[in-house]
């Protein structure tokens, strides 16, 4: 008798122990997205404001490239500027010369 309980105990801690292998982790993973829709300017489009900043900011790299974005009435910048060892730099300004992260 003490043999049949022991072979039920045992095949108990296996059936439990399978359930719990049956019932796999699941992990949600959720994407968010943001699309920039930034539009190409010519350099000299760049308001005065950001010019200056980017002078002071930057004074001894070169503009390669700016565009622009508006989005509920408000214009931001996104410049790229070239050093002088050649690396490249992204920054970005709203309408007053204020650099934005």
């Amino acid at each position: 008798m003490k043999k049949y309980f022991l072979a039920v105990a045992v095949m108990m801690c296996m059936g439990s122990s399978m359930a719990f292998a049956a019932s796999p982790l699941t992990e949600s993973v959720n994407t968010v997205a943001t699309t920039n829709d930034y539009t190409p300017i010519e350099v000299s489009a760049l308001p005065k404001a950001v010019q200056d900043a980017i002078k002071k900011d930057h004074a001894n790299a070169i503009i390669k490239e700016a565009s622009v974005e508006e989005k509920d009435g408000v214009k931001t910048y996104k410049v790229v500027l070239t050093a002088q060892d050649g690396t490249e730099s992204t920054v970005t300004y709203n309408e007053k010369g204020e650099a934005q992260k």
